[in-house]
């Protein structure tokens, strides 16, 4: 055979023929003929040369492999590399070109060796090859890593000056020098690498074992960070784990876990809240149970502190959901002209204060002969998912309970293009449906109007630029026109192509 045959052989992929044709003669009893012309084997297969040859190509078996039961064959073809059926010694040669003295590390055959990936290694090499100083290494370990090109092209020369006073070849250090280029777009520091290890090795654990916990964790590591909360959230959601909004019976500062194992939205995260606020509802619940109704919150909590202010954001947040009390009632004007949220601060105020009086009164602590009646909840139709989800995104910065094209999920669904594909369609008409998320009107030097907008879905957001015709044909509908229907606010849906 010749050495390019041999060659050719070698890197072909092919399996074992002794394997092969022990598992065929097991399962076909016909005759040699019969099999060749049944499965297209070729003669050459069975001849005296090829007979003694140890593999049999893999394209000519696995016809045959998919007919017969050949468990041994069918995995021989599924892996490429098999077991090393033996290894001979070949002999020593001496094929370093330098050897680095007092370290492991060397330079063979104009290659480093030796596990040569951290930027520690070749601030050793550089002093042992170069004559560098502790100095000098640290300076060109930061080039690495900071990539910094310039930095590197000034000490190459003190790199080949230092190598060739040590009577290294300057031909090899040239090689060297271009192998750190090379190795300086992915050199990392091995302190660094190991602390990165061992962080990454606890996280993985702790997602893992612990999804909940570690998630509600990240999430008030990136609380003030709202792009950041809505990735970890979309992460959540990927995760199968349910994250709750904020919930005066529940939350706490931070993000938490409940005894469900649900992720709970922590107050902190809520504008105009503020942490005295936060800190008085959470030492109340603790000490004295959790608030049974909305009356019983308004007879317990601390109204110096959680003022009409901080009532208006927990509402707009949902903190009160779960008492059942829609999130318009609030709001709505009881018989008086006066909104629900001031009639529940008075009732609130004025049991407390009957409560103080009747404790340092002369028949000392009659407070539960206290009877202040509770105001009656008002009966109005909640509001509209837009204006609930905008008055959430106010206060919280993201949607919590659901998304603005929730109630148009099934038109997006069926009849628009995800705005994250867009990309996708250049030079083509599409439909995609969204909601404006902000609009700009503007006017060019020439004096025409012009405007932009840009437009969310599901799926991300694309900003759009309207001139002449285009503008003065669709600004109406960017000009933020609502009507005021109950204390509703309902706007305009925009589609486009």
């Amino acid at each position: 055979m010749s050495e390019e045959s041999a060659f050719q052989e070698a890197f072909t992929d092919n399996v074992s023929r002794e394997i092969f044709f022990e598992e065929v003669n097991s399962s076909w009893n016909g005759s040699q003929r019969s099999l060749m012309e049944t499965h297209g084997l070729s003669r050459q297969h069975f001849n005296t040369l090829n007979k003694n040859r140890a593999r049999i190509a893999a394209h000519v078996v696995a016809p045959v492999a998919e007919t017969f039961a050949l468990p041994r064959t069918q995995r021989n073809l599924n892996v490429r590399w098999e077991e090393i059926a033996e290894i001979s010694p070949a002999g020593t040669e001496l094929v370093y070109d330098i050897t680095v003295e007092g370290i492991h590390n060397f330079v063979g055959n104009n290659v480093i060796l030796h596990n040569c990936v951290y930027q520690e290694q070749i601030m050793l090499l550089s002093q042992k090859l170069a004559g560098f100083s502790k100095g000098d290494a640290d300076v060109l370990r930061k080039a690495m890593g900071k990539k910094q090109k310039a930095v590197l092209d000034k000490m190459k020369s003190q790199f080949i000056e230092g190598g060739t006073s040590r009577s290294h070849p300057a031909k090899v250090l040239e090689k060297i020098w271009t192998d750190w280029e090379a190795f300086a777009m992915y050199a990392f520091n091995k302190s660094h690498s190991t602390c990165y290890a061992l962080v990454a090795y606890q996280t993985a654990y702790l997602k893992s074992h612990y999804p909940s916990e570690y998630m509600a964790a990240t999430l008030t590591h990136s609380q003030s960070n709202i792009d950041k909360i809505t990735f970890f959230l979309e992460e959540c959601k990927r995760m199968g784990l349910n994250v709750k909004g904020p919930d005066v019976n529940e939350s706490l500062i931070n993000f938490s876990v409940n005894k469900k194992g649900d992720i709970r939205y922590g107050m902190g995260a809520v504008k105009g809240v503020g942490e005295a606020a936060m800190e008085v509802m959470i030492e109340e619940r603790t000490k004295n149970g959790p608030f049974k109704d909305l009356f019983d919150y308004m007879r317990r909590i601390n109204l110096r502190t959680v003022n009409k202010r901080v009532m208006e954001s927990l509402v707009y947040a949902g903190a009160f959901d779960g008492f059942g009390v829609p999130r318009s009632a609030f709001f709505a004007e009881t018989d008086k002209d006066v909104a629900f949220i001031e009639k529940l601060l008075k009732y609130g105020s004025a049991f407390q204060g009957d409560k103080i009086m009747s404790v340092n009164s002369l028949f000392g602590d009659l407070s539960d002969s206290v009877s202040i009646p509770e105001p009656v909840v008002p009966k109005v139709p909640d509001w509209g998912l837009i204006f609930k989800l905008q008055k959430e995104k106010e206060v919280v910065g993201i949607y919590l309970s659901g998304h603005p094209l929730d109630d148009f999920r099934y038109e997006w669904e069926n009849f628009a293009s995800p705005l994250a594909n867009i990309e996708n369609y250049k030079g083509r008409k599409v439909n995609v449906a969204g909601f404006v998320l902000k609009a700009e009107h503007r006017i060019s030097q020439k004096g025409t109007g012009w405007g932009r907008f840009t437009i969310q879905d599901y799926t991300g957001s694309l900003e759009i630029t309207m001139f002449s015709e285009s503008y003065a044909k669709f600004k109406i509908l960017l000009r933020g026109r609502h009507e005021r229907v109950r204390g509703r606010r309902v706007q305009t849906a925009l589609q486009f192509r």
